[in-house]
């Protein structure tokens, strides 16, 4: 990486497109994406929640990729990882198996052709850690590229693609994968979303960033430039790093490698420091690339300000839904749901990592009867889905305008007891009982390494679910 970077002449320049942002904040206001050409009204958002998120969005994927209406899907951490085996590998997403069929043989086979098995594939993600980590340790390497390592030798490298492939090259368009990362001050006191894509890297909103507005778009060869000057949809950069699908996808699913430089005894830099800038602005800024669940664990914000009308989202929570709580007499408590999703109905959380406080999308009053929906859709045995109609509020943050009415299937992780009563008798003893499967199907984003059976498991509850509730999974 360090040769590579050196081969970039300080006075290289780059020359490519660049898209201003509209004046107004609100893109839905205006803003013509450089892709828009379909009429489809559709998106998916899948989560983060690592090879938990992973495991799932693929099985979630493969049972709706036959929805006609589908234009869009934008993936966050684990979600990013599945977006980028299907739309740039040729890899088998595996098939799920039916409760019934999920025999203890088939919830061990290994299909090393399928793409759910890249988690477990050479020991694991933190055998990988291991490996690489006595290098970085003896130069002092920053664990940004630790971390970009371990996730092209686990997500990419078994896809037989370059640590160096270029977004731009998909192996299929549409539906349109959208990697959510976030972008924060070095001193984190401020914060964006950015948006990595194959045709363009930015923030169609003219957010307040930084101290300056951070909006526009550009090409990924204009990434982490020197200088940069626009003109009339041209941009120049002076010796720039184009910002990769490797690099997308790690800094997209950050929070372990924050998590490891957050050691400060280890001796490592920090995360992926780039200089930012955006098509109008002279300036160029100092910026961290961090994990797009930060600020939005799932990047419905670029959804809505394409103007799309119907949403699938898929939240796999590695908090469990209560049924116990009722959402109508009191605020969640941090063991009722995933703080990510009440933080999308004006339920402030933030953590040593996170700041859902400006991640409002919707109106407080909807969360309520939505809970009581999917609280009443998991007691059914179905899993917890619910659809329902809501309208925007204004996010300044996120850019996305208000009273946008839009039809949204919320699908949040939650056990399923129908699925789990068409189990064999055997496979219900190892579910019950093997210690691998505790706190299954909400096994911790901290488990990179989930092996076959959980994996399996994993996709034939999200199949089954799905399959289950035809009327909320259509256009």
């Amino acid at each position: 990486l360090a040769a590579a970077a050196a081969a970039v002449s300080a006075e290289e320049w780059t020359t490519g497109r660049g898209w201003e942002a509209v004046s107004s904040t609100l893109p839905a206001a205006g803003f013509a994406f450089p892709e828009r050409t379909t009429s489809k009204s559709a998106g998916i958002a899948y989560s983060g929640g690592g090879a938990r998120s992973f495991a799932l969005s693929l099985a979630q994927h493969a049972a709706l990729k036959g929805l006609d209406c589908l234009g869009y899907e934008s993936g966050v951490s684990g979600g990013s990882w599945a977006l980028a085996v299907d739309r740039y590998g040729n890899a088998s997403l595996g098939v799920s198996a039916a409760p019934g069929e999920l025999s203890p043989e088939a919830l061990y086979e290994n299909n090393s052709e399928s793409a759910r098995a890249f988690p477990s594939l050479s020991g694991g993600m933190f055998a990988k850690i291991a490996e690489e980590l006595p290098a970085l340790l003896e130069n002092r390497t920053a664990i940004g590229l630790l971390w970009e390592r371990v996730i092209y030798d686990t997500y990419l490298k078994p896809l037989g693609l370059s640590y160096w492939t270029k977004l731009a090259a998909v192996s299929r368009d549409w539906p349109f994968p959208i990697f959510a990362i976030s972008i924060w001050a070095p001193d984190k006191s401020d914060y964006a979303m950015i948006e990595a894509t194959p045709q363009y890297v930015g923030q169609p909103a003219a957010v307040d960033a930084f101290s300056r507005d951070l909006g526009g778009l550009f090409e990924p060869a204009l990434f982490d430039c020197a200088d940069a000057a626009f003109d009339q949809g041209e941009m120049r950069g002076r010796a720039c790093s184009e910002l990769t699908l490797t690099t997308a996808i790690a800094t997209s699913s950050w929070a372990i490698g924050a998590l490891l430089a957050s050691y400060e005894w280890l001796g490592l830099a920090e995360g992926v420091r780039v200089n930012y800038t955006a098509p109008g602005r002279s300036a160029i800024d100092p910026a961290e690339l961090c994990d797009g669940g930060n600020v939005e664990n799932v990047h419905l914000s670029g959804l809505i300000q394409r103007n799309l009308t119907r949403l699938f989202v898929f939240f796999n929570a590695v908090v469990p839904l209560s049924l116990d709580w009722d959402a109508a007499a009191e605020p969640p408590a941090p063991d009722d749901v995933s703080d990510d999703f009440s933080a999308m109905f004006g339920y402030p959380a933030s953590g040593s990592s996170y700041n859902y406080s400006s991640s409002q999308l919707f109106d407080r009053a909807d969360f309520p009867p939505l809970v009581a929906a999917l609280q009443d859709s998991v007691r059914k045995g179905l899993g917890a889905v619910a659809t329902t109609t809501l309208r925007t509020v204004r996010n300044d943050k996120l850019g996305v305008a208000p009273d946008v009415a839009l039809n949204v299937t919320f699908s949040y992780l939650a056990p399923a007891h129908t699925w789990h009563a068409l189990l064999p008798d055997q496979t219900k003893d190892i579910l019950d009982a093997d210690p691998v499967f505790h706190h299954f199907p909400h096994f911790s984003t901290a488990r990179l390494d989930l092996g076959l059976p959980e994996v399996n498991a994993l996709a034939s509850l999200a199949t089954f679910v799905i399959d289950q509730n035809p009327s909320h999974f259509s256009c």
